[in-house]
């Protein structure tokens, strides 16, 4: 199971809303978990059920001693709090918004960065948003590994969103978790 942390406090919803969307449309099964405080128990009966995704918000209060596989952070403070940390180690992912200042982290990690600039690994391109949904391609600037290992080559290839109320910068963190997590979008990713 990948275990993803969402520390986005404004666009959270959102991401988790995507989420929800892009399991179903490539037959994953995903849950994103509501935090209690039983997480451990919570984290072993997804486990035992075979759930491929664990989507839920990077709060430190909860994540005690879990680890996390991909750390979304869309934040406009650059300090990740002392718990978060807890939960991350040298394979973790960190999948951060650009276009903010990069999050203080003490440890080595692989961090890829998504935003509208050109020096972000991930951005967008003819973006055409509309009431309905959001069109775009994707853009990859630079090769990533993925979770187990393989490579991912600088590529393009076209979004289509149908949902409301959302962005590229609500997009971009799913898209590259799912490709971070081997899901292969095959020139075009429709949700």
């Amino acid at each position: 199971m990948v275990a993803i942390g969402i520390s986005a406090p404004e666009n959270i919803s959102h991401i988790e809303r995507i989420f929800k969307a892009m399991f179903a449309a490539y037959g994953k099964k995903g849950a994103i978990i509501k935090l209690s405080e039983n997480m451990h128990e919570t984290i072993s009966q997804l486990d035992k059920a075979k759930i491929d995704f664990a989507v839920f918000p990077a709060k430190p209060d909860c994540l005690k001693n879990i680890f996390l596989d991909i750390l979304i952070y869309d934040n406009k403070a650059n300090e990740v709090s002392f718990d978060i940390l807890k939960c991350i180690t040298p394979k973790t992912m960190l999948i951060s918004n650009g276009d903010f200042a990069a999050p203080h982290i003490p440890h080595k990690i692989t961090a890829i960065n998504y935003g509208l600039s050109g020096t972000s690994t991930v951005t967008a391109s003819s973006i055409n948003s509309y009431e309905t949904g959001l069109e775009f391609v994707y853009c990859l600037q630079r090769g990533i590994k993925t979770l187990s290992g393989s490579r991912i080559e600088i590529k393009e290839f076209s979004v289509n969103i149908n949902m409301a109320n959302i962005n590229v910068y609500h997009a971009l963190p799913v898209i590259t978790s799912a490709i971070l997590s081997d899901i292969k979008p095959n020139g075009k990713i429709e949700i």
